[in-house]
């Protein structure tokens, strides 16, 4: 299943992280997951928007591990956290079998705004028919008002510490 911009036709920027990262994994995420999402769903530019009109972004990258190892298939959510500037929108990224992740805004890996962040993370377990089950973190993570994970992506390169999960 792809996910179609309504307006410009376009395959959706969060198609990318509702797809699986390896082709042995399985099709898009269920509803459930979509629903979580609906918050970067809601601030992901659509339609005709000028790109010049755009504020710049900067790569980031990163790593998500559970108990010193890899997180694979974890989704990694940038929010922009107070005092960050007001243009700022909500990056993800999804974690690959290494646990690396690389941030998407306005298109694929093209990285986050300048700012601070509060940082959600679901991990969904892979269920027998390799569909995404309920979070492996049981929500933990996933409210940015409650984690426990702030950053600043700053201009130019920027590779963020690992996250590093534990129960």
């Amino acid at each position: 299943m792809m996910w179609i911009d309504p307006i410009s036709g376009l395959p959706h920027p969060l198609d990318t992280i509702l797809r699986p990262v390896s082709p042995r994994q399985a099709p898009p995420s269920p509803p459930w997951l979509v629903s979580t999402l609906a918050v970067a769903l809601a601030i992901v530019p659509t339609g005709c928007s000028e790109q010049s009109n755009r504020e710049p972004v900067y790569p980031v990258t990163g790593r998500v591990l559970f108990e010193g190892q890899p997180a694979f298939n974890a989704f990694v959510i940038f929010h922009p956290a107070p005092g960050s500037p007001p243009n700022a929108q909500a990056a993800h990224g999804k974690a690959d079998e290494q646990g690396d992740f690389r941030l998407s805004t306005y298109n694929s890996f093209d990285g986050a705004h300048a700012g601070l962040y509060r940082v959600s993370i679901i991990w969904p377990e892979l269920t027998e028919d390799l569909e995404d089950g309920p979070d492996r973190l049981n929500g933990r993570f996933a409210n940015p008002a409650s984690s426990p994970f702030q950053v600043e992506v700053k201009p130019g390169q920027n590779t963020i510490p690992p996250f590093e999960l534990g129960r």
